[in-house]
């Protein structure tokens, strides 16, 4: 087996840049195109899904080497074998989207890439913390009982992300026609990510578009119908655990609801829209977007939080293979609790300023008194530095205060 590397980790440069140079191009042209707040949420939820797959990866990995160790051909690594795994973990891509948004239980956990009323390419990062819950792996695994790798496997998918991060964006309007004829790309994405009836459930290709005009979920982006993103009941939070967990919690709703097992199992595994059902008519003039008028002190609050919390998911990304099932449980629930607190922030509940002021000093006390840190050692000096900047940083927690929210 060749040594490959992991192409995200590459790639990761190159979004930064292109998110900036966006954020740039947009403050000139439309400045209403990016909300810092929206922004900062889809990191925390592209930083909580790196976590979640550092956690559960092995898992799928292992797996999958069992399904490869009865496979049907042996395939190898001979060069035909990149291309053509690419392109059917393309066609497996297309069928686990396209089930991600008719099957409740895989839209739950797809929902959040869906949550943000903008476009542009932060929202490329909202993915999902609740792929392995949701089995969403399901669709592209069998492809190693072909004979493909899961190395392979792994190495194209990860192209197959990077290639959509650059089509969650406004900026590029159209390519040729024989581009838009068989590639995914902005133009096309953007339907995907409508909430107009026109557009609803349409274009769920990651690279190659073909898929879309095979099957019947092809739609054309039109100029006299402007797009209104997000999803159909916003999520109305720049909370990223709330952002994930929100749909599970109206399934278990919806499943209490139900007078039988069958209807319970309907809530589970039915359509979103559910069976037969008309999506009204939407007004895109009169769509409002979230907003919680959040202070500009909080909003630097939020930042200076998430470097933070940026500097601790490396740091678990280096030592997570070293840690035990546990210790690996307990790091990523302290990660959980810092979206958390800055979610709550931007949002301005009266509770965030208490939450954020007990977690930031039970923080900086773990990190006085521990003889490590989830398997790093602890210099006195790096003590210092670490339990310095927390304290630093509650410096510029605002006092909370109660939400002003737009009416219905």
């Amino acid at each position: 087996m060749p040594d490959l590397f992991n192409p995200i980790d590459y790639a990761v440069p190159a979004f930064i840049i292109l998110i900036v140079a966006e954020m740039l191009w947009v403050r000139r042209r439309a400045p209403e195109k990016y909300d810092p707040r929206d922004t900062l949420t889809s990191l925390a939820l592209g930083t909580g899904s790196t976590v979640a797959g550092a956690l559960s990866g092995a898992l799928v990995f292992s797996l999958a080497m069992w399904i490869y160790e009865n496979r049907f051909f042996d395939i190898g690594w001979v060069w035909w074998a990149w291309p053509l795994c690419f392109v059917l973990d393309d066609l497996a891509y297309y069928w686990a989207h396209r089930s991600g948004h008719r099957v409740r239980w895989f839209w739950a956990s797809h929902v959040n890439h869906h949550s943000s009323q903008h476009y542009n390419l932060s929202t490329a990062l909202r993915q999902t913390w609740t792929g392995f819950i949701a089995l969403g792996f399901i669709f592209r695994i069998p492809l190693a009982f072909l004979g493909f790798h899961p190395a392979m496997l792994l190495f194209v998918g990860a192209f197959n992300l990077i290639y959509q991060f650059w089509i969650h964006t406004e900026a590029i309007y159209k390519f040729p026609r024989w581009v838009e004829y068989i590639m995914n790309t902005p133009s096309h994405h953007r339907v995907h990510h409508a909430t107009n009836p026109r557009y609803l459930d349409r274009n769920y290709a990651g690279v190659f578009i073909i898929w879309d005009r095979m099957f019947g979920t092809f739609v054309e982006e039109r100029d006299d119908e402007p797009i209104a993103y997000g999803i159909r009941k916003p999520l109305a939070s720049y909370n990223p655990v709330w952002g994930n967990l929100h749909a599970f919690a109206e399934l278990l709703r919806r499943s209490k609801a139900a007078p039988t097992l069958r209807g319970a199992l309907h809530a589970w595994f039915d359509s979103p829209g559910g069976r037969g059902n008309i999506v009204p008519h939407l007004d895109t003039t009169r769509v409002r977007r979230f907003d919680t008028e959040t202070r500009p002190e909080t909003r630097r609050y939020a930042l200076v939080q998430y470097l933070l919390l940026a500097t601790m998911v490396l740091h678990f990304l280096v030592t997570v293979q070293t840690l035990s099932w546990m210790l690996g449980i307990g790091y990523a629930l302290v990660i959980t609790a810092t979206t958390l607190g800055i979610g709550w922030a931007l949002e301005e509940r009266p509770f965030a300023h208490r939450f954020e002021q007990a977690r930031i000093l039970a923080t900086a006390l773990a990190f006085a008194l521990l003889p490590e840190w989830f398997g790093s050692e602890l210099t006195a000096g790096l003590r210092v530095a670490l339990v310095g900047a927390l304290l630093a940083s509650l410096a510029w927690l605002p006092p909370g205060r109660q939400p002003t929210r737009p009416s219905p």
